[in-house]
């Protein structure tokens, strides 16, 4: 995370915008207001998986370290994670409207990030 764009101590209020997508929504650091007023970190709305992951065609678990395997859903790939509407506070591009605005949250979670963009991207991106 980005830590020097953004205070990280929620109690000083909402964070502010730290830049804007390319399809022009803002980009907020953690801190953002609830529906009841208080102000807490965003909480992604995507959750690790549950057990082993599943074969696909072609695919073979990669080495980790040396010759440790990994199979299990333990957040080495995007693929581990999958969004579970209303788990978190964030929707699946990692964005919310806080008093009638849209606009992306950096989280302490995966997708830390905005993991794509809700709006149409400026021509000037393409």
């Amino acid at each position: 995370m980005p830590l020097v764009l953004y205070r990280t101590d929620c109690s000083a209020g909402p964070s502010p915008v730290i830049g804007f997508a390319s399809d022009g929504f803002p980009v907020y650091g953690p801190c953002m207001k609830t529906s009841d007023g208080a102000i807490r970190r965003a909480k992604s709305s995507y959750v690790l998986r549950e057990g082993v992951r599943q074969p696909v065609a072609g695919y073979e678990t990669p080495y980790v370290v040396g010759d440790v395997k990994s199979d299990s859903y333990d957040g080495q790939f995007i693929g581990d994670y999958m969004f579970v509407g209303g788990s978190g506070d964030l929707d699946i591009c990692n964005g919310a409207e806080v008093d009638g605005q849209y606009g992306y949250y950096l989280t302490e979670g995966y997708p830390y990030v905005l993991a794509c963009v809700s709006g149409t991207p400026s021509r000037q991106f393409r």
